[in-house]
C-alpha cells in the first residue's frame, strides 16, 4: 500500500512539474505589446487598388477604419500600431488608430495605374 502512494505522490508531482514548465514556456513566446507609431505626411494611394501609404523616409501602408479615412492627397498626423502582415504589400503596416487633418500642403495624388 505505501508503495502505490508514493507511485501516486511521485506521478503527482511530475504532472505540475511539467504543467509548470509548459506555462512558462507559453508566457516566453508571447508577443510583446505593440509600440506605438506615430508619423505626420500627406496620404497617397497604393500601388494596389483601396491602398493608403505615407512615406516618411520609409513607406508605411495605412490601415485606417473604412468609415473614417482621409482622401489621398490628406496631409494628416496619425497614431496607430505596426501590424504583422497586410494585403498590400507596400512598406511597413500600420493599423491607423487616430488621425487628424493638417494645413501642410501636399501633391497631387497619381492617377492609379
Amino acid at each position: 500500500m505505501p508503495n502505490r502512494f508514493f507511485a501516486f505522490l511521485i506521478l503527482v508531482v511530475g504532472f505540475v512539474s511539467l504543467a509548470a514548465t509548459f506555462a512558462q514556456s507559453q508566457d516566453q513566446t508571447a508577443k510583446p505589446a505593440a509600440k506605438p507609431v506615430k508619423l505626420t505626411g500627406c496620404v497617397m494611394p497604393g500601388k494596389e487598388e483601396g491602398c493608403l501609404v505615407l512615406k516618411k523616409g520609409v513607406e508605411y501602408s495605412l490601415h485606417f477604419d473604412p468609415a473614417n479615412k482621409p482622401k489621398p492627397g490628406t496631409a494628416v498626423t496619425l497614431e496607430g500600431t505596426r501590424m504583422d502582415v497586410d494585403t498590400c504589400m507596400q512598406g511597413s503596416p500600420i493599423k491607423v488608430t487616430k488621425w487628424t487633418p493638417t494645413t501642410a500642403h501636399c501633391p497631387k495624388p497619381e492617377a492609379s495605374q
